[in-house]
């Protein structure tokens, strides 16, 4: 069986009228194929875990329409065997693995490559893990996490989109800040939803955040924040404790504890101080270093 699994939102909210044109070409070669659409990021991980692995007689074929995301959560979501076969048609802005491998760019010919294939490869893929087992990624170009962006600026006000960005790319790859739809920075941010990171009613994306807030987000994505508000039973030895505000105490001392901010020369947390996109990375960096 063939089925295809189509990200709408990729090339620019394009990927839904290109999967138009290659469906005609489905229809008129008469072939069996399912289809299924990708609505939020990670989504094609549960709809390619959905699709069973095939057998001798009738391997699976899963045809990837999207970009190297698209392609990532399919590799990730897939039950891979012999007969599983991925195939690719590249919708996305780069297009880094169809480059690498030489494959057809324009979404039709790679369709005819899939559905009239002259012949199969194997490939080897990577893995990275943190914390626990149950973080293991599988990917096939690159792994990383952070801005996916031809400059970081270390020393740039950090928004609160750009550290949903940050956290976004732990789960789902990184994403350049400066790009994207709003329907694309509407999927970004219900991952951080999903995550605990922020609630909708305190969605603000081009709210400079603080020092605090950044410890809070990360720790909440991580799910200390009920832990983080225990009372009466946190303290810090951070010099300038008496500045933190009495709802990021718990957070500031888990943050201390946990080794994710060290302080300053002088021992200050700064809670206050407008946070910056280099310091939010060291923060999220030495958090994963520390639970892995």
């Amino acid at each position: 069986m063939l089925y295809f699994i189509i990200n709408p939102h990729s090339r620019s909210g394009q990927g839904g009228a290109v999967w138009k044109e290659v469906e005609r070409t489905m229809i008129s070669s008469g072939l069996p194929y399912k289809v299924s659409y990708t609505s939020y990021p990670g989504h094609a991980i549960r709809l390619a875990a959905e699709i069973p692995s095939g057998t001798q007689p009738e391997p699976n074929l899963i045809a990837v329409l999207g970009g190297d995301g698209s392609l990532n959560e399919v590799l990730n979501g897939a039950h891979l065997s012999p007969y599983t076969i991925i195939g690719y048609l590249p919708t996305g802005s780069g297009n880094d693995f169809a480059r690498g491998m030489h494959l057809p760019i324009d979404a039709k010919k790679a369709l005819t490559h899939i559905i009239h294939p002259s012949y199969t490869d194997t490939l080897d893929f990577g893995s990275t893990t943190y914390g626990n087992q149950e973080n293991a990624r599988r990917f096939l170009v690159s792994s990383g996490i952070g801005y996916d962006a031809a400059r970081f600026q270390p020393d740039k006000a950090l928004t609160q989109w750009e550290l949903v960005c940050l956290l976004y790319s732990t789960s789902y790859g990184a994403v350049d800040p400066e790009e994207g739809d709003s329907g694309f920075r509407d999927q970004v941010y219900a991952a951080a939803y999903r995550m605990g990171a922020l609630t909708r009613e305190e969605r603000d994306e081009g709210a400079a955040l603080t020092r605090a807030q950044v410890v809070r987000m990360l720790l909440d994505a991580a799910g200390y924040g009920a832990v983080a508000w225990l009372e009466g039973i946190f303290t810090c030895a951070y010099t300038d404790r008496e500045t933190i505000p009495a709802g990021e105490l718990g957070y500031a001392a888990l943050a201390q504890g946990l080794g994710m901010v060290r302080g300053d020369g002088s021992g200050r947390l700064n809670p206050n101080r407008t946070a910056t996109r280099g310091e939010a990375a060291v923060m999220l960096y030495a958090f994963m270093g520390r639970t892995s």
